[in-house]
């Protein structure tokens, strides 16, 4: 065999492995974990504050 027959081989079938692959593939097989279970009722307990960014420092932008 040449090294044009093997290159015409190999191409054909890195053709047949990517169509294989995608005809056979399904989306459930990729889908490891199942989706966690939805809470019923969520309660807010504490408001958002200023974030922090060190001790009596915060985040806010002075005005000029």
């Amino acid at each position: 065999m040449n090294s044009l027959t093997v290159k015409i081989l190999l191409q054909k079938l890195a053709i047949t492995v990517t169509v294989g692959s995608l005809l056979f593939s399904s989306p459930t097989v990729a889908q490891v974990l199942s989706p966690a279970e939805k809470a019923a009722r969520v309660e807010i307990t504490q408001e958002p504050g200023q974030p922090s960014i060190g001790p009596g420092r915060t985040s806010e932008v002075p005005l000029v």
